[in-house]
């Protein structure tokens, strides 16, 4: 097999001076260095890593009876504080815009987790609060995070994992 020089020219893709296209194949071992620390970025890892923990939560959460609950709604449920959130809060914590948290905050409403009730303050602004059905699941989300974090620290290791947090922790405080 030739060996493909690539290289990455005004955001596309170009061999031999022939422009890639999308079913053009990079043969195995001649993959230019940008496209393999594309597969080894720390956000990829990161990402896939999140992926995983967030598999395990929504199997917990099924286990325990919450069938109706699927991964979009776990992260409104994260992003909503046990007193209650503003609809701008929650979708700025999900990085979504505000219609796409609100049609979430819809479903969970249908399904008797939160309810949304106007600010006292400010009769423009809405607030979700859990009901006692949401406080049933936040209860159980405990749970089931110490039980992953169990995992996850037989894996890794107990001391590990309690640095990887701190640093984690720690990388947020100051990038975010």
């Amino acid at each position: 097999m030739r060996r493909v020089k690539s290289v990455l020219r005004s955001d596309r893709l170009v061999s031999r001076g022939t422009l890639l296209r999308e079913h053009d194949l990079i043969p195995k071992g001649n993959e230019p260095d940008w496209l393999i620390e594309r597969h080894r970025s720390l956000g990829r890892h990161l990402y896939t890593l999140y992926r995983i923990y967030d598999s395990r939560v929504l199997a917990g959460l099924h286990a325990a009876g919450f069938k109706d609950i699927r991964p979009v709604h776990t992260d409104i449920v994260r992003s909503v504080e046990v007193g209650g959130s503003r609809v701008t809060d929650v979708a700025t914590r999900c990085n979504v815009t505000k219609q796409a948290a609100g049609q979430v905050i819809k479903e969970l409403v249908s399904l008797g987790y939160v309810r949304q009730m106007t600010d006292r303050n400010d009769t423009r602004v809405r607030i979700v609060v859990f009901t006692e059905k949401g406080m049933n699941l936040i209860v159980h989300l405990g749970g089931i995070f110490k039980r992953i974090d169990s995992k996850l620290a037989a894996v890794i290791g107990k001391k590990e994992l309690a640095t990887f947090r701190a640093q984690v922790d720690e990388m947020i405080g100051k990038l975010g």
